[in-house]
């Protein structure tokens, strides 16, 4: 049987206030708590942090990409003033990205228009393929 100290403690220690059982759990319970704070703040930081995952503006994205896209596998895009379903097409896009794309406005006799019979067409400087009438983003896709 062990005998008991000052302090009233059987483990034999001199002068024991029971802080070696103590420590190692606040030690644990400590490491355990900043691992959770830690975890929190990265988890908070990834869903909370600026970058081009946090927008909601996806589908501004996706036509951007778009209008690039058609524009790099060499398309140009015909319209004229007036024309309905020129409108609906230039639509399909934000304002901001009709930079990226390239456009012809056509007026009657002009010699960059020459060969374009109906609005809206689409042309390919590469390929020369011509595609004329309204294409929707799926369509639009397609081509590229």
């Amino acid at each position: 049987m062990n005998k008991q100290n000052s302090s009233g403690c059987s483990c034999g220690c001199a002068g024991c206030r029971h802080a070696h059982s103590a420590q190692p759990e606040m030690s644990s319970m400590k490491c355990g708590l900043v691992i959770v704070v830690v975890f929190l703040v990265i988890l908070l930081f990834i869903l909370y942090a600026p970058g081009p995952w946090n927008h909601n503006d996806f589908e501004h994205l996706k036509n951007q990409s778009l209008a690039k896209k058609l524009s790099n596998a060499g398309w140009t895009f015909y319209s004229r003033e007036g024309c309905g379903w020129c409108t609906k097409q230039f639509a399909e896009f934000s304002e901001s990205d009709l930079k990226d794309l390239d456009v012809v406005k056509c007026t009657q006799g002009e010699s960059k228009c020459a060969g374009i019979s109906g609005f809206p067409t689409w042309k390919n400087k590469k390929t020369g393929e011509v595609s004329s009438g309204y294409k929707s983003k799926e369509k639009l896709m397609t081509m590229v």
